[in-house]
Order: C-alpha cells, then structure tokens, then sequence
C-alpha cells in the first residue's frame, strides 16, 4: 500500500469509529447521566454538557463537519505531501483514541467509541511504523503539527457541537411549522 493510499484512509477509519459515537453516545450519556455528574470534575461536567443535550441529528451532524474538515486537510496533505501535515492530524486522532480508552479504564465499563478505538489505534500505529523514516527526519515538524492537530481538534469540536446546537433549534422550529 502507498504511503498516499495509507493517508486516504484516516477520514475512513475517523468516520468507522465515529459511527459508533453517534449511535451510541446520546443514549450511553441519558443512561449515565447521574454517575457522570457523581464521577465527573464540574469543569469535566461542563464540557461533556455540550453534546448531552444534543438530538442523534445534531449530533450526526456535527461528526459530518468534523468529518468534512478532516477529509478536507487530508486531501489537501496528499496533494501538497504536506506528509509531516498529515501525521500530525493523524496523531491528534491517535491521542483522541487514547482518551477513549483511558475513559473506559477509568470508568470500568463501556464507553461510547472504545470498541471501535482500538482497531483505529492499530491502524495508527500501523501508520507510524510505515512513516519511521520520515518521522526520523521531520519529528519537530511532526510535534509541531500534532500540536496544531491538537488544537484545531478542540476549536472544531466546540465549533461543530455549537452548530448541533443551532440545527437542534432549526429542527424544533421546523417540526412546528408542520
């Protein structure tokens, strides 16, 4: 497999492992509900209020826009081979990975995205042992860039849970016009 082929398929395996967020996270946080807020930081609380209220549709769409930025960068990393761009995003996913499955040892049961996290991790170790060489040579860059990744994973997080927000009131006001 190409380097280009293996960087096509981070929006694929970002998309795989968020189908299982957006089918099972709204229901997963009603049910857990009262041991979060028992569990929880109230600053960890109030980050995790901004996708309890969401509907299934605000919150699919949401994961649509983030899926979007990421093919987005992705293609524009293959295009340009911005390579030490790319892996960059691609870490920021891996760590995103690892905060799902340090979610569900901490909370010693099932958490919405770990059963998909694992085998996306794979493929991102499996990333990384591809790209060592290039890794050797542009590690700065890299760190660099997964620091950029990183931030731009939060800013767009809260940017596209607002606009589930939004589409959640479009939605209500478009159910009562009918």
């Amino acid at each position: 497999m190409s380097a280009n082929e293996m960087m096509s398929l981070l929006p694929l395996v970002f998309m795989l492992h968020d189908f299982e967020e957006i089918i099972m996270m709204p229901a997963w946080l009603q049910r857990q509900a009262e041991t979060l807020k028992q569990r929880l930081p109230p600053r960890i609380q109030s980050l995790m209020s901004h996708s309890a209220g969401l509907s299934t549709a605000a919150f699919s769409l949401a994961v649509a826009e983030e899926f979007l930025l990421l093919s987005v960068l992705s293609t524009l990393a293959i295009h340009f081979a911005w390579t030490a761009f790319w892996l960059g995003l691609m870490l920021a996913f891996f760590i995103h990975l690892l905060v799902h499955i340090g979610q569900f040892i901490w909370f010693k049961a099932y958490t919405p995205a770990i059963l998909t996290s694992l085998p996306a991790g794979l493929y991102c170790l499996w990333v990384l042992w591809l790209f060592k060489n290039s890794l050797a040579s542009e590690w700065q860059a890299v760190l660099l860039f997964t620091l950029l990744g990183l931030a731009i994973v939060v800013i767009n997080l809260v940017l596209a849970l607002r606009l589930g927000k939004i589409f959640d009131v479009f939605l209500a006001t478009y159910i009562r016009a009918l």
